[in-house]
């Protein structure tokens, strides 16, 4: 199509124009030097019932409260002084997985054996205890435990984000739901939204009970988030639980 209408033309898909690029001049000038008129992004179904109606900054139109967000993200979560404080969440995790593995090998006589397992399953337990407990501090204990669920939750979100909705592309479409995709994403939000929810309420009340003792618990992603967005103003338009409860469901995407 470059050779018929050049390096850089548009095409419409549904309400919505994407413009095409083919050439690195082209791209340079959109992306370098006119970076900020192309920053943004459409709103999408996943955003919508996924992340709270896209308070989750992964996810948000390009804005002030997206300005907001990356700069707390940046400033705060993910500064080398935190990411250096919960290094040893990773070393923990990664120790206490190699111990899972060795101990499947290990017969009754304490000698080892061959054995095959299933490495996929382990290291998606892995990756997904270091992000919990770096999030919230939490592990995961089983399928049917609480952050069981979450994980189940985030595994359908993740499916979802790569799935088509055909509302995505002509909005007048979403009552019919075809392909059941919004439904779907709707029972997910809700059982992540239980879950955050309880965690949310945890974490507050641990906080309290940190003031009271000198505040010595290591603090997770949730804890900063708490102490650093205000209780009882909007921030963008959401209060400070929903951003909170976003941006940890986007995290684990």
């Amino acid at each position: 199509m470059s050779d018929k209408y050049g390096s850089i033309f548009s095409l419409r898909l549904g309400p919505r124009r994407a413009l095409v690029l083919s050439n690195w001049e082209t791209i340079k000038e959109c992306f370098t030097i006119n970076d900020r008129i192309f920053a943004s992004r459409p709103s999408l179904a996943i955003g919508k019932y996924l992340a709270y109606n896209n308070a989750g900054f992964a996810l948000v139109p390009y804005g002030p409260y997206w300005r907001e967000m990356r700069k707390m993200v940046t400033l705060n979560l993910l500064t080398y002084n935190m990411l250096e404080k919960l290094k040893h969440v990773r070393l923990s995790e990664v120790d206490h997985c190699i111990e899972g593995l060795k101990s499947q090998c290990i017969k009754k006589g304490g000698d080892y054996v061959p054995l095959k397992v299933n490495l996929s399953k382990h290291v998606e337990h892995l990756t997904m205890n270091i992000a919990i407990r770096m999030l919230v501090g939490r592990r995961f204990s089983g399928e049917d435990s609480e952050d069981g669920r979450f994980v189940e939750a985030v595994k359908k979100e993740l499916y979802l984000c790569g799935v088509f909705v055909a509302s995505d592309a002509i909005p007048w479409l979403e009552w019919m739901d075809i392909g059941g995709f919004v439904g779907e994403m709707k029972k997910v939000a809700l059982e992540a939204d239980r879950v955050l929810d309880s965690w949310v309420i945890e974490h507050v009340e641990r906080m309290k009970d940190g003031k009271n003792n000198g505040g010595k618990e290591e603090r997770d992603f949730m804890d900063v988030m708490l102490a650093m967005l205000p209780e009882d103003e909007m921030i963008g338009g959401f209060k400070r639980q929903v951003v909170i409860k976003a941006t940890v469901m986007v995290s684990n995407s």
